[in-house]
Protein backbone atom coordinates (compact mmCIF):
# COMPACT_ATOMS: atom_id res chain seq x y z
CA UNK A 1 0.00 0.00 0.00
CA UNK A 2 2.95 2.33 0.62
CA UNK A 3 4.08 2.12 -3.02
CA UNK A 4 0.59 2.80 -4.32
CA UNK A 5 0.24 5.79 -2.06
CA UNK A 6 3.67 7.15 -3.04
CA UNK A 7 2.78 6.72 -6.73
CA UNK A 8 -0.54 8.57 -6.28
CA UNK A 9 1.14 11.32 -4.27
CA UNK A 10 3.87 11.93 -6.85
CA UNK A 11 1.30 12.32 -9.64
CA UNK A 12 -0.99 14.66 -7.68
CA UNK A 13 1.10 16.76 -5.27
CA UNK A 14 4.63 15.44 -4.92
CA UNK A 15 6.38 15.99 -8.25
CA UNK A 16 5.95 19.38 -9.91
CA UNK A 17 6.25 18.11 -13.48
CA UNK A 18 3.97 15.12 -12.92
CA UNK A 19 1.53 17.25 -10.95
CA UNK A 20 1.27 19.78 -13.80
CA UNK A 21 0.82 16.99 -16.35
CA UNK A 22 -1.89 15.37 -14.23
CA UNK A 23 -3.72 18.68 -13.73
CA UNK A 24 -3.57 19.58 -17.42
CA UNK A 25 -4.86 16.15 -18.39
CA UNK A 26 -7.85 16.60 -16.10
CA UNK A 27 -8.46 20.09 -17.54
CA UNK A 28 -8.44 18.67 -21.07
CA UNK A 29 -10.90 16.00 -19.95
CA UNK A 30 -13.17 18.71 -18.50
CA UNK A 31 -13.14 20.70 -21.76
CA UNK A 32 -13.76 17.63 -23.92
CA UNK A 33 -16.54 16.48 -21.60
CA UNK A 34 -18.20 19.89 -21.89
CA UNK A 35 -17.95 19.77 -25.69
CA UNK A 36 -19.52 16.31 -25.74
CA UNK A 37 -22.37 17.58 -23.57
CA UNK A 38 -22.89 20.51 -25.96
CA UNK A 39 -23.30 18.08 -28.86
CA UNK A 40 -26.49 16.59 -27.39
CA UNK A 41 -29.62 17.93 -29.09
CA UNK A 42 -33.22 17.01 -29.79
CA UNK A 43 -33.71 14.58 -32.65
CA UNK A 44 -30.09 13.46 -32.69
CA UNK A 45 -29.13 10.24 -34.50
CA UNK A 46 -29.07 7.00 -32.55
CA UNK A 47 -25.34 6.59 -33.26
CA UNK A 48 -24.58 9.97 -31.70
CA UNK A 49 -26.71 9.11 -28.66
CA UNK A 50 -24.74 5.89 -28.16
CA UNK A 51 -21.41 7.70 -28.48
CA UNK A 52 -22.48 10.39 -26.00
CA UNK A 53 -23.75 7.80 -23.51
CA UNK A 54 -20.46 5.90 -23.65
CA UNK A 55 -18.44 9.12 -23.31
CA UNK A 56 -20.61 10.07 -20.35
CA UNK A 57 -19.63 6.90 -18.51
CA UNK A 58 -15.99 7.23 -19.57
CA UNK A 59 -15.64 10.77 -18.23
CA UNK A 60 -17.47 9.83 -15.04
CA UNK A 61 -14.87 7.08 -14.56
CA UNK A 62 -11.99 9.52 -15.23
CA UNK A 63 -13.20 12.07 -12.68
CA UNK A 64 -13.96 9.36 -10.14
CA UNK A 65 -10.45 7.96 -10.52
CA UNK A 66 -9.03 11.47 -10.06
CA UNK A 67 -10.83 11.85 -6.74
CA UNK A 68 -9.81 8.33 -5.63
CA UNK A 69 -6.15 8.92 -6.52
CA UNK A 70 -6.05 12.17 -4.54
CA UNK A 71 -7.80 10.55 -1.58
CA UNK A 72 -5.27 7.71 -1.57
CA UNK A 73 -2.39 10.17 -1.85
CA UNK A 74 -3.26 12.57 0.96
CA UNK A 75 -6.17 10.91 2.80
CA UNK A 76 -7.85 13.35 5.18
CA UNK A 77 -5.69 16.25 3.94
CA UNK A 78 -7.73 16.03 0.74
CA UNK A 79 -10.60 17.87 2.43
CA UNK A 80 -8.49 20.88 3.40
CA UNK A 81 -8.77 22.36 -0.09
CA UNK A 82 -12.16 23.88 -1.02
CA UNK A 83 -11.71 22.83 -4.64
CA UNK A 84 -11.23 19.21 -3.63
CA UNK A 85 -14.46 19.27 -1.66
CA UNK A 86 -16.21 20.79 -4.66
CA UNK A 87 -14.77 18.11 -6.95
CA UNK A 88 -15.85 15.29 -4.64
CA UNK A 89 -19.37 16.71 -4.38
CA UNK A 90 -19.68 16.92 -8.18
CA UNK A 91 -18.35 13.38 -8.58
CA UNK A 92 -20.75 11.94 -6.03
CA UNK A 93 -23.74 13.86 -7.42
CA UNK A 94 -22.91 12.94 -11.03
CA UNK A 95 -22.40 9.26 -10.25
CA UNK A 96 -25.60 9.17 -8.20
CA UNK A 97 -27.50 10.67 -11.13
CA UNK A 98 -26.01 8.17 -13.57
CA UNK A 99 -26.76 5.19 -11.34
CA UNK A 100 -30.31 6.37 -10.75
CA UNK A 101 -30.88 6.99 -14.44
CA UNK A 102 -29.61 3.60 -15.56
CA UNK A 103 -31.34 1.80 -12.70
CA UNK A 104 -34.77 3.35 -13.34
CA UNK A 105 -34.51 3.74 -17.11
CA UNK A 106 -33.90 6.79 -19.26
CA UNK A 107 -37.57 7.41 -20.05
CA UNK A 108 -38.75 7.26 -16.46
CA UNK A 109 -36.11 9.41 -14.85
CA UNK A 110 -35.54 12.23 -17.35
CA UNK A 111 -35.53 14.94 -14.67
CA UNK A 112 -32.77 13.24 -12.70
CA UNK A 113 -30.71 12.91 -15.87
CA UNK A 114 -31.02 16.64 -16.47
CA UNK A 115 -29.90 17.45 -12.92
CA UNK A 116 -26.96 15.07 -13.28
CA UNK A 117 -25.86 16.85 -16.47
CA UNK A 118 -26.00 20.19 -14.64
CA UNK A 119 -23.64 18.83 -11.99
CA UNK A 120 -21.25 17.53 -14.64
CA UNK A 121 -21.35 20.87 -16.44
CA UNK A 122 -20.29 22.66 -13.24
CA UNK A 123 -16.84 21.07 -13.60
CA UNK A 124 -15.98 23.83 -16.05
CA UNK A 125 -15.72 26.11 -13.00
CA UNK A 126 -12.58 24.23 -12.02
CA UNK A 127 -10.72 25.79 -14.95
CA UNK A 128 -10.92 29.08 -13.10
CA UNK A 129 -8.42 27.67 -10.63
CA UNK A 130 -5.64 27.86 -13.23
CA UNK A 131 -6.80 31.18 -14.77
CA UNK A 132 -5.26 33.63 -12.31
CA UNK A 133 -6.42 36.79 -14.10
CA UNK A 134 -10.01 35.54 -14.32
CA UNK A 135 -9.91 34.45 -10.70
CA UNK A 136 -8.67 37.88 -9.61
CA UNK A 137 -11.42 39.56 -11.63
CA UNK A 138 -14.14 37.42 -10.06
CA UNK A 139 -12.75 37.98 -6.57
CA UNK A 140 -12.70 41.73 -7.17
CA UNK A 141 -16.30 41.62 -8.36
CA UNK A 142 -17.35 39.63 -5.29
CA UNK A 143 -15.63 42.19 -3.06
CA UNK A 144 -17.67 45.01 -4.63
CA UNK A 145 -21.07 43.32 -4.26
CA UNK A 146 -21.69 44.43 -0.64
CA UNK A 147 -21.11 48.06 -1.69
CA UNK A 148 -23.88 47.87 -4.28
CA UNK A 149 -26.59 47.40 -1.66
CA UNK A 150 -27.26 51.15 -1.46
CA UNK A 151 -27.62 51.48 -5.22
CA UNK A 152 -29.89 48.44 -5.33
CA UNK A 153 -32.01 49.91 -2.53
CA UNK A 154 -32.36 53.13 -4.52
CA UNK A 155 -33.50 51.19 -7.59
CA UNK A 156 -36.08 49.23 -5.59
CA UNK A 157 -37.35 52.45 -4.02
CA UNK A 158 -37.79 54.05 -7.46
CA UNK A 159 -39.57 50.94 -8.74
CA UNK A 160 -41.91 51.06 -5.75
CA UNK A 161 -42.68 54.78 -6.10
CA UNK A 162 -43.38 54.57 -9.82
CA UNK A 163 -45.42 51.37 -9.44
CA UNK A 164 -47.71 53.00 -6.89
CA UNK A 165 -47.88 56.22 -8.94
CA UNK A 166 -48.73 54.21 -12.06
CA UNK A 167 -51.59 52.50 -10.23
CA UNK A 168 -52.97 55.88 -9.19
CA UNK A 169 -52.76 57.32 -12.71
CA UNK A 170 -53.38 54.43 -15.12
CA UNK A 171 -55.18 51.62 -13.30
CA UNK A 172 -58.50 52.37 -15.06
CA UNK A 173 -57.18 52.93 -18.58
CA UNK A 174 -58.64 50.55 -21.16
CA UNK A 175 -56.42 47.94 -22.74
CA UNK A 176 -54.84 48.60 -26.10
CA UNK A 177 -52.27 46.98 -28.36
CA UNK A 178 -49.43 47.05 -25.83
CA UNK A 179 -51.31 47.76 -22.61
CA UNK A 180 -52.76 44.30 -21.96
CA UNK A 181 -53.10 41.59 -19.34
CA UNK A 182 -49.31 41.06 -19.32
CA UNK A 183 -48.35 44.72 -18.95
CA UNK A 184 -50.67 47.04 -17.01
CA UNK A 185 -51.03 49.01 -13.79
CA UNK A 186 -54.17 47.46 -12.34
CA UNK A 187 -52.41 45.64 -9.48
CA UNK A 188 -49.24 46.36 -7.56
CA UNK A 189 -47.56 43.19 -8.81
CA UNK A 190 -48.33 44.00 -12.44
CA UNK A 191 -47.12 47.56 -11.89
CA UNK A 192 -43.78 46.37 -10.53
CA UNK A 193 -43.34 43.99 -13.46
CA UNK A 194 -44.20 46.77 -15.89
CA UNK A 195 -41.60 49.05 -14.29
CA UNK A 196 -38.91 46.38 -14.48
CA UNK A 197 -39.83 45.77 -18.10
CA UNK A 198 -39.62 49.49 -18.92
CA UNK A 199 -36.26 49.79 -17.18
CA UNK A 200 -34.84 47.23 -19.61
CA UNK A 201 -35.99 49.37 -22.54
CA UNK A 202 -38.49 46.82 -23.83
CA UNK A 203 -40.84 49.01 -25.88
CA UNK A 204 -41.80 51.34 -23.06
CA UNK A 205 -42.91 53.88 -25.65
CA UNK A 206 -45.64 51.44 -26.73
CA UNK A 207 -47.09 51.46 -23.22
CA UNK A 208 -46.80 55.25 -23.13
CA UNK A 209 -48.71 55.49 -26.41
CA UNK A 210 -51.57 53.28 -25.18
CA UNK A 211 -51.80 55.20 -21.90
CA UNK A 212 -51.94 58.47 -23.85
CA UNK A 213 -54.81 57.41 -26.09
CA UNK A 214 -58.29 58.79 -25.57
CA UNK A 215 -61.26 57.54 -27.59
CA UNK A 216 -64.86 58.64 -28.00
CA UNK A 217 -66.29 55.75 -25.97
CA UNK A 218 -63.83 55.97 -23.05
CA UNK A 219 -64.87 57.16 -19.58
CA UNK A 220 -62.94 59.89 -17.81
CA UNK A 221 -63.34 58.34 -14.36
CA UNK A 222 -65.08 54.94 -14.33
CA UNK A 223 -66.99 54.24 -11.14
CA UNK A 224 -66.74 51.03 -9.15
CA UNK A 225 -68.96 48.21 -10.36
CA UNK A 226 -69.03 44.53 -9.52
CA UNK A 227 -69.47 43.67 -13.19
CA UNK A 228 -66.42 45.64 -14.42
CA UNK A 229 -63.39 43.57 -15.39
CA UNK A 230 -60.85 45.87 -13.78
CA UNK A 231 -62.45 45.54 -10.33
CA UNK A 232 -63.78 41.97 -10.43
CA UNK A 233 -62.43 39.94 -13.31
CA UNK A 234 -64.56 36.98 -14.40
CA UNK A 235 -65.94 35.51 -17.59
CA UNK A 236 -68.45 37.88 -19.15
CA UNK A 237 -67.42 40.97 -17.18
CA UNK A 238 -67.75 44.44 -18.66
CA UNK A 239 -64.41 45.77 -20.00
CA UNK A 240 -62.87 48.69 -18.14
CA UNK A 241 -62.83 51.69 -20.51
CA UNK A 242 -61.00 54.49 -18.74
CA UNK A 243 -59.39 57.29 -20.72
CA UNK A 244 -55.66 57.82 -20.94
CA UNK A 245 -53.75 61.03 -20.23
CA UNK A 246 -51.14 62.20 -22.76
CA UNK A 247 -49.46 64.64 -20.37
CA UNK A 248 -49.36 62.24 -17.40
CA UNK A 249 -48.10 59.34 -19.54
CA UNK A 250 -45.37 61.47 -21.12
CA UNK A 251 -44.10 62.87 -17.82
CA UNK A 252 -44.38 59.48 -16.10
CA UNK A 253 -42.41 57.42 -18.59
CA UNK A 254 -39.83 60.01 -19.61
CA UNK A 255 -38.96 60.77 -15.99
CA UNK A 256 -38.75 57.06 -15.17
CA UNK A 257 -36.51 56.24 -18.13
CA UNK A 258 -34.23 59.18 -17.35
CA UNK A 259 -33.95 58.41 -13.63
CA UNK A 260 -33.73 54.63 -13.78
CA UNK A 261 -32.52 53.86 -17.28
CA UNK A 262 -29.89 56.59 -17.45
CA UNK A 263 -28.73 58.14 -14.20
CA UNK A 264 -29.19 55.28 -11.76
CA UNK A 265 -27.61 52.61 -13.97
CA UNK A 266 -24.84 55.03 -14.94
CA UNK A 267 -24.11 55.71 -11.26
CA UNK A 268 -24.16 51.97 -10.59
CA UNK A 269 -21.69 51.37 -13.42
CA UNK A 270 -19.38 54.19 -12.33
CA UNK A 271 -19.59 53.10 -8.70
CA UNK A 272 -18.79 49.51 -9.59
CA UNK A 273 -15.86 50.60 -11.76
CA UNK A 274 -14.47 52.77 -8.96
CA UNK A 275 -14.86 50.01 -6.39
CA UNK A 276 -13.24 47.48 -8.72
CA UNK A 277 -10.33 49.85 -9.34
CA UNK A 278 -9.91 50.36 -5.60
CA UNK A 279 -10.22 46.67 -4.79
CA UNK A 280 -7.80 45.63 -7.54
CA UNK A 281 -5.05 47.56 -5.76
CA UNK A 282 -5.47 45.38 -2.72
CA UNK A 283 -4.12 41.91 -2.45
CA UNK A 284 -7.12 39.72 -3.20
CA UNK A 285 -7.30 36.52 -1.17
CA UNK A 286 -7.41 33.24 -3.11
CA UNK A 287 -10.72 31.48 -3.61
CA UNK A 288 -9.49 28.68 -1.39
CA UNK A 289 -6.81 28.77 1.28
CA UNK A 290 -3.35 27.58 0.30
CA UNK A 291 -2.58 23.96 0.87
CA UNK A 292 0.26 24.06 3.43
CA UNK A 293 -0.82 20.77 4.95
CA UNK A 294 0.00 19.03 1.66
CA UNK A 295 3.58 20.30 1.73
CA UNK A 296 3.87 19.40 5.41
CA UNK A 297 2.50 16.01 4.59
CA UNK A 298 5.00 15.70 1.75
CA UNK A 299 7.89 16.44 4.12
CA UNK A 300 6.68 14.00 6.78
CA UNK A 301 5.77 11.34 4.27
CA UNK A 302 9.07 11.39 2.40
CA UNK A 303 11.01 11.55 5.67
CA UNK A 304 9.26 8.47 7.07
CA UNK A 305 9.37 6.50 3.81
Amino acid sequence: MGRVRRFCFEWTYGNDRKEVLFARSINVAIVVNTLFMAMRHFGQPAVLSSVLDVSELLFALIFTMEAVVKLIAVRRHYFVDHWNRFDLFVVIASNAGLMTRYAAGVEGIGGVATVARVFRLSRIIRLMRQAKSLRSLIITLLMTLPHLVNISSLLILLYFIYAVLGMQLFSKVEFGEHLNSQANFRTFGQSMLAMVRCSTGEFWNGLMHDLSTTSEHCEANPLFSKTTCGFNTFDGCTPLRGCGSPVAALLFFVSFVVLVGTYTYSFALLGTSALCSHSSRRLAPPLSPPFPSIRVFEFVYLRDH
